[in-house]
C-alpha cells in the first residue's frame, strides 16, 4: 500500500474514532508505570464458544510462565463493529440450530476466498479501526483464534506494521485456506497430520507447530480438578454419561430419547443444556432420582469430564481436545457443518470414539459403549496414546520466544535509529 493510502487509512481511523464505540484508551489495557511491559493481543470471535475458550487457554498458559505479561483478549467484531456483531452472532446460532446446509454454503464460499466480511467495503470499514486500536495497545504479538481475525491481522501487518509478529491458532482439525494468510510467523495446529497438510499448501515447516488445540489448565492436571459435584447427584455406583451441546445447548430435542436414558439400568446421565432454556424446562419435568439429571451452564466441566465414563457432544474442536486431555471416550452427535465433519472424522479415524448421525445411531453407540467394558477401555487406550502426542506445554514457550524476538528487534531498531 502506498503512502497516500496509508495516510488516508490513518486519517479515516482518526475521523471515525471520535464517534465510534470501538475506541478504547491505552489506560484501559496498559500499565503506563511499566513502559517495558509486553502486551499480547489475542483476537477471537463469538461464533460458538470454542474460539473464545482457546483464547482463554492461551492467556492462561502464557501467564503461568510469565505473570508479568499483559494479555488482552478482544472479540474482533464486537470491537470493530458493535452495531452488527449481535446480529451476526444470532444468525450464526440460528444456522447451527436449524440450517446447517445454509451454514455450509457460506463455509464453502470462504474456502474459495469469498467471505463477505473480508470484501472491500468491510476492509475499508474495519482496517482503520483495527489500526487505531493496535496503535493504542502497541502489542508485541497478535494471536488469532478465528479465521477472520487471522485475515485482518495479516492485512494489518502487510499494509501498516511489517514488524508485527502474528500467530494463528487453528481451533479445529482442519487445514482450510481460510486460516492461511501472508505474514503469519507461527501456526499452532491440532496434530502432525494437519502440519503436513499446511506444508503442502505452501507454509514453511518452521512456521507450523503441532501442539494440539489449546485447552484450559484444569483439563491438563493429572489429578481430578477440585470441585463439589454433590449438587449433580451422581450415583456413586453408576456409569456416568455426560451430554453437552456447547453454550447454545445444541442437544437432541426428542424427549423420548431422554425417557430412554432415564430407564438405562446402572447409568446416571447429566445433560448440560447451556442457553437452551426451553429444553431445560422440559427435562426438569422428566428427570428422576435414578437416571437423568439436567442443568443449564456449569463451571465444573473439567471435573465432570474427568468423572464421566462417556461423553455425548457436538464436534467442536475445543471439546474434542478437552476430551483427549481428560481421556474421555466420546460420541459425536449429528455432525453437519464443515469443520464438525472433519473433527468427527478425526475422532473416528484415531479410535477416540464414534459418530452418530441419527438418534437411533446415538442410542446404539451409548448402549454399546456402556455395556462393553472392553470397547470402552480400547477407546481410553487410544485416547491416552493421542494425549501423549500433544505438546500443550510447548505452546507458551513458542509464543514467548516469538514475543522476545520481536522485543529484541524493536530495541535494535531504536539503537540504529
Amino acid at each position: 500500500m502506498n503512502s497516500f493510502s496509508l495516510h488516508r487509512y490513518k486519517n479515516k481511523a482518526g475521523a471515525e474514532g471520535n464517534k465510534s464505540s470501538y475506541q478504547i484508551g491505552r489506560s484501559d489495557f496498559i500499565d503506563r508505570t511499566r513502559p517495558d511491559l509486553p502486551t499480547v493481543l489475542i483476537l477471537s470471535a463469538g461464533f460458538g464458544n470454542g474460539h473464545s475458550s482457546a483464547a482463554r487457554a492461551l492467556r492462561e498458559s502464557l501467564l503461568s510462565l510469565d505473570p508479568g505479561l499483559h494479555v488482552v483478549i478482544l472479540d474482533l467484531l464486537n470491537i470493530l463493529s458493535p452495531a452488527i456483531s449481535p446480529g451476526l452472532y444470532a444468525t450464526y446460532q440460528l444456522m447451527v440450530n436449524k440450517a446447517g446446509g445454509v451454514y455450509n454454503y457460506f463455509y464453502n464460499r470462504k474456502q474459495r476466498g469469498r467471505d463477505i466480511l473480508t470484501s472491500r467495503p468491510f476492509r475499508h470499514l474495519f482496517l482503520p479501526r483495527l489500526l487505531d486500536l493496535t496503535e493504542k495497545l502497541n502489542p508485541g504479538i497478535i494471536i488469532s483464534t478465528f479465521p477472520l481475525c487471522a485475515c485482518y491481522a495479516s492485512y494489518l501487518k502487510t499494509f501498516f506494521l511489517p514488524h508485527l509478529r502474528l500467530v494463528t491458532c487453528i481451533t479445529d482439525v482442519v487445514h482450510q485456506r481460510e486460516w492461511i494468510h501472508p505474514g503469519v510467523d507461527l501456526y499452532l495446529v491440532a496434530n502432525p497430520e494437519i502440519k503436513e497438510q499446511l506444508i503442502r499448501l505452501g507454509v514453511r515447516p518452521s512456521r507450523v507447530c503441532a501442539t494440539g488445540i489449546p485447552v484450559g489448565r484444569e483439563f491438563l492436571q493429572s489429578s481430578s480438578p477440585v470441585a463439589d459435584l454433590r449438587p449433580y447427584r451422581l450415583h456413586p455406583d453408576h456409569r456416568f454419561l455426560l451430554i453437552m451441546g456447547g453454550g447454545g445447548g445444541n442437544l437432541p430435542e426428542d424427549l423420548e430419547f431422554y425417557h430412554w436414558l432415564n430407564e438405562l439400568p446402572g447409568v446416571t446421565s447429566l445433560a448440560l443444556c447451556g442457553a437452551n432454556t426451553r429444553l431445560l424446562k422440559k427435562l426438569k419435568k422428566i428427570e428422576n432420582a435414578a437416571g437423568l439429571r439436567c442443568c443449564g451452564f456449569s463451571h465444573d466441566v473439567p471435573a465432570l469430564m474427568k468423572k464421566a465414563d462417556l461423553l455425548v457432544t457436538r464436534a467442536g474442536g475445543i471439546t474434542v481436545f478437552e476430551a483427549i486431555a481428560s481421556t474421555l471416550p466420546l460420541i459425536i452427535y449429528n455432525p453437519q457443518m464443515g469443520q464438525e465433519l472433519q473433527n468427527s472424522s478425526y475422532v473416528v479415524k484415531r479410535g477416540l470414539g464414534k459418530a452418530a448421525f441419527t438418534l437411533e445411531d446415538l442410542r446404539h453407540w451409548i448402549s454399546y459403549c456402556l455395556s462393553d467394558p472392553t470397547a470402552l477401555n480400547q477407546f481410553i487406550s487410544n485416547l491416552q496414546r493421542e494425549r501423549e502426542r500433544m505438546q500443550w506445554e510447548q505452546i507458551p514457550l513458542h509464543l514467548l520466544s516469538l514475543l522476545h524476538q520481536n522485543g529484541d528487534n524493536h530495541r535494535q531498531n531504536r539503537r540504529s535509529g
